[in-house]
């Protein structure tokens, strides 16, 4: 093989989250799960809250957390990320995580969305909910939002090399106890169905969860799809069908 074809197939293995474009099924998807987060999971506090967000990414929670009255703070070690949240206006830090280079005492909620499977392992998780614990003010929460490692199986590593830490419900929650925080609320959700008040909708997104993602990450699947209609279609259907857990705690008097 050519030095040529070794840097087309070197560039072919790293363009995988080239895949990763905002899709229009994706971007309605995405914006239905931040409504039902924000109106079924989030603390309900007192007007003007501070809110940190860990990993903002694109910005659409800030844009609809800032709808809802909140004073939002972020933290985002991704340069080219964090100056285009910086152009639109937004409060954004350039930390990396787990420390938080925030005073005491000083936010009402920590708020992360798919941000603690990318951290090294369970003691640098530890440490991030320290210092959670540390920045939130008594009565405080953390609302912790994660990849179901228990549902995706093998898609939970299969497009993201940087997941690092397991994440599933029990982990989270027994190490937010650890960490001196009490568990308010937690659940699982492939889609806004799982965060539902009502529980026949919650039990039906449970059963398509464990259906779907069993057909969609099995290896009849993937061989199929991957030659009638390439990688790319193949990473979309993933995308969309992304089992995750969400846990939150409060910070105790």
């Amino acid at each position: 093989m050519s030095n040529h074809q070794d840097r087309e197939n070197n560039d072919d293995s790293q363009s995988r989250y080239g895949f990763s474009q905002v899709t229009s099924l994706g971007a309605k998807h995405k914006h239905r799960m931040m409504q039902a987060i924000i109106h079924r999971i989030l603390p309900k506090t007192r007007q003007s809250s501070v809110l940190l967000e860990a990993g903002p990414g694109r910005g659409e929670f800030a844009d609809m957390i800032l709808q809802q009255g909140y004073e939002y703070l972020g933290i985002e070690p991704s340069d080219e990320l964090r100056q285009t949240l910086q152009s639109r206006g937004l409060t954004i830090s350039a930390q990396k995580l787990p420390y938080i280079d925030l005073p005491d005492d000083s936010v009402d909620i920590v708020y992360s969305f798919d941000v603690l499977e990318h951290l090294d392992d369970h003691s640098v998780a530890m440490t991030f909910m320290s210092e959670s614990q540390r920045v939130l003010r008594t009565g405080g929460h953390i609302v912790a939002i994660a990849p179901n490692a228990e549902t995706l199986g093998v898609l939970f590593y299969l497009y993201e090399y940087q997941h690092s830490f397991f994440t599933t419900v029990y982990r989270l929650e027994s190490m937010l106890k650890d960490s001196g925080f009490n568990v308010t609320s937690s659940g699982r959700f492939l889609s806004s169905l799982g965060l539902s008040e009502n529980p026949v909708a919650r039990t039906v997104d449970r059963l398509i969860a464990h259906i779907a993602l069993f057909f969609f990450r099995s290896e009849i699947f993937l061989t199929l799809a991957r030659l009638l209609l390439g990688e790319s279609f193949v990473f979309r259907v993933h995308k969309n069908i992304y089992d995750h857990v969400f846990v939150v705690a409060k910070k105790a008097a």
